[in-house]
């Protein structure tokens, strides 16, 4: 048996840098980088919107603390508020929830009065010295009802929002705000 010699077609791997031009390449990575930084900001701001919550402060109710218009930022708490802190807590009125930016001062089961412009929680005087001014309407003896927390302006002269709040209609607690004060 003779072989003769012919040409034998060979056959080598083709890099992948080689059948794509040096401009499609950095194209494809750019489009890798826009996808990846994309996916990174819709993460993060998902995270802040489930943790940090900005709200619009409405009225003077708040006043001097926070101004109408004030824009606060509410941190979610998922545990009681502390005396003193400023929760924020939605009011359902039938149509809409308002969102309603208070003082906390009283606990379950604790009893809140006003007199003569001084807050009395369980019969003893609290210092409230973020207080502008203390003249404002008095308040008889109230007990604040299971899982409720009481709510009070620091604009005592605003009698909007004033009394105990369902724990459950709590979002947070404010931390900051942007604006001058």
């Amino acid at each position: 048996m003779q072989y003769r010699d012919e040409p034998v077609l060979s056959f080598r791997p083709i890099d992948a840098k080689e059948s794509k031009p040096q401009n499609v390449r950095r194209l494809v990575r750019l489009q890798i980088f826009v996808a990846v930084v994309t996916i990174a900001l819709l993460l993060m701001l998902g995270t802040l919107w489930f943790l940090i919550r900005p709200v619009r402060i409405r009225t003077s109710a708040m006043s001097p603390t926070y101004p109408a218009g004030r824009i606060v930022f509410v941190t979610r708490d998922w545990g009681t508020p502390e005396r003193g802190e400023i929760a924020a807590f939605t009011v359902r009125d039938g149509t809409s929830n308002e969102i309603c930016v208070r003082r906390v001062v009283a606990f379950e089961g604790e009893t809140v009065e006003i007199k003569n412009g001084t807050l009395y929680v369980n019969g003893l005087a609290q210092d409230e010295p973020y207080l502008k001014s203390s003249t404002g309407a008095d308040l008889s003896e109230t007990t604040v009802p299971p899982g409720c927390v009481f709510v009070l302006p620091d604009d005592r002269t605003n009698e909007t929002a004033v009394g105990a709040v369902d724990l459950r209609s709590v979002l947070g607690v404010v931390r900051f705000s942007l604006g001058r004060k």
